[in-house]
This record gives C-alpha cells, structure tokens and sequence, in this order.
C-alpha cells in the first residue's frame, strides 16, 4: 500500500466490516500518537482489518506525512475475541516496531474472561493500558487534568428548631369558696 493510497484508506476515520461487525475508529490526540478503537469481533476477518489500519499508518509515517512513534489499539469495543486473530495482532508489533512506531494495546484486561488463554497470553506480550485515557496520559507524558478546587458552600435550609409539645394544664386544686354571707334583707316599715 502505498502513500497516496494509504492516505485515501485514512480518509474515511470510520471502517465497518458489515459481515461480522467489526468497526474502527482512529483518533489523533497527538501528531506522534493514533489511538485506533476497535469494536466487534476480534477474529481473523476482524484482525486483517487492524493490520490494514495500521499498515496504512505505517505507510504514513515511511512517507514522511506522520510523526508518529506510538499506535494504540483500544479494544473496550471487542464483543468477542479468537486465538488467531489475536495472535495476528503480532504482526502490527513486529511491522511498527520496523519503522519505529510502538504497538500498545488498552481495554482488554477488564474483559479477560471473554479470552482464550492462549490468546491472553498473546495480549500480555504487549505493553497495555487499563484504559485509552491512561494510555494517551502515559505516552504523551501529560500530567492527569487538575481540577481546580471547588469552593464547598454548605447549603444551609431553614429549618425551625423544633417546637416543644404544648404543655398539658394540670390539674390544680382550688379550695372551695366560703359560702356567700347572706345578705340582709330590709324590710320597709
């Protein structure tokens, strides 16, 4: 493949293999970085569609049109991976490493189970990210975002104190009032 042609190949940043799925996605975070996000399956089929990808980066950089020193496969989006696909995966390390460019994976180790042991094994030859977010911090050597310190202002609702029970009137003992005196009656005369 070769430059120009490589260049038509990267034009469309979006491949999708409609027979089984598999899709990627190539992001420039830096000009000496390509972050290539793979989804679907990761079978031979799916694997040859890498390698191209990669190839044409490759091609990229021999022709002088990319600085780059670091591809990074993300495969958070793999549904499903096979031994020979995975192992084809070599390939990229061993044709990068021809031109100076570092094969790094990211996104697989949350998802182990969904591997073959053999092909784990494979993946494990590889230097790897948890994540394509650490992955770019790492090798573009950016210090994590510091996120400036929030002011913490406590939001404070009125709340009455509680109001006591009303008191309950006792009862009180009043004495008895003294008889009236009786009152004298006048009689006319």
């Amino acid at each position: 493949m070769g430059g120009d042609e490589a260049a038509r190949y990267l034009q469309e940043a979006h491949v999708v293999r409609p027979h089984d799925r598999t899709a990627l996605s190539v992001r420039s975070p830096d000009d000496s970085l390509r972050l290539i996000r793979v989804t679907g399956r990761l079978d031979v089929g799916g694997a040859a569609t890498v390698l191209r990808m990669v190839s044409a980066q490759l091609e990229l950089v021999a022709a002088g049109h990319r600085s780059v020193t670091d591809l990074v496969l993300d495969l958070t989006g793999v549904t499903g991976f096979e031994t020979a696909g995975v192992t084809s995966l070599r390939h990229a390390r061993f044709a990068a490493g021809q031109r100076g460019v570092t094969v790094h994976l990211c996104g697989f180790d949350a998802r182990r189970h969904l591997l073959p042991a053999a092909a784990y094994r494979v993946l494990l030859d590889f230097r790897s990210f948890p994540s394509a977010e650490v992955a770019i911090e790492t090798l573009l050597d950016v210090p994590p975002i510091a996120v400036p310190a929030q002011t913490f202002i406590p939001v404070v609702t009125a709340v009455p104190p509680p109001v006591p029970p009303a008191p309950v009137p006792r009862p009180v003992a009043v004495p008895p009032a003294p008889d009236p005196a009786p009152t004298p009656t006048v009689t006319p005369a």
